[in-house]
Order: C-alpha cells, then sequence, then structure tokens
C-alpha cells in the first residue's frame, strides 16, 4: 500500500533534492538540461530565522562560486566586509 501522508511526502521531497532519490529521478532531471545539483541537508540550527538565511552556507557559495568578486569586495570594503555584505543581502530579502 502506498503511504499518501504528508511525512512521507516530505521525505520524498527531501530524497530528490539530496541525491537519495532513484535513478529515475534523476534521469528525469537530467533531461530538462540542466546538470543534476544537490541539495545539502543541514540541521535547522544553522538556519536564521530573523535573517532569513544559513549564513554559513551563504558565504560558502560566495567563496566558491565567486572567489575573484569576494577577493575584490574584500579589498574595498576590509574587515567589515562580511557584516556589510550580509546586511545587503537581509534589507534584499
Amino acid at each position: 500500500m502506498i503511504d499518501t501522508s504528508e511525512k512521507d511526502f516530505e521525505e520524498a521531497i527531501e530524497k530528490t533534492l539530496t541525491g537519495g532519490a532513484q535513478d529515475w529521478s534523476r534521469h528525469e532531471i537530467e533531461s530538462f538540461g540542466s546538470s543534476y545539483q544537490h541539495y545539502t541537508k543541514r540541521h535547522t540550527t544553522y538556519y536564521n530565522r530573523t535573517q532569513c538565511l544559513d549564513t554559513e552556507m551563504l558565504f560558502n557559495f560566495m567563496y566558491t562560486t565567486q572567489p575573484e568578486m569576494w577577493d575584490k569586495l574584500k579589498e574595498q570594503r576590509g574587515a567589515s566586509v562580511k557584516e556589510g555584505f550580509l546586511k545587503r543581502v537581509i534589507s534584499e530579502i
């Protein structure tokens, strides 16, 4: 019998996003022309409700995807670069 509970649905979504899904899901996602990327499951304590984000993941994303831009921003803003950047992101959310 198929479990149609909300908990089962949530688990299915989580498995798909984190890469724990069946092969057919991976194939289906790849067929839309984008490379298959995994989401990272993190404990809720990393998420700041006031800021509406996970700051560690935000900065890891910046360091990984835009290292030259981050270095340039550090040169311009100095020691307060993280604080200023975070303030700007939060104001945009």
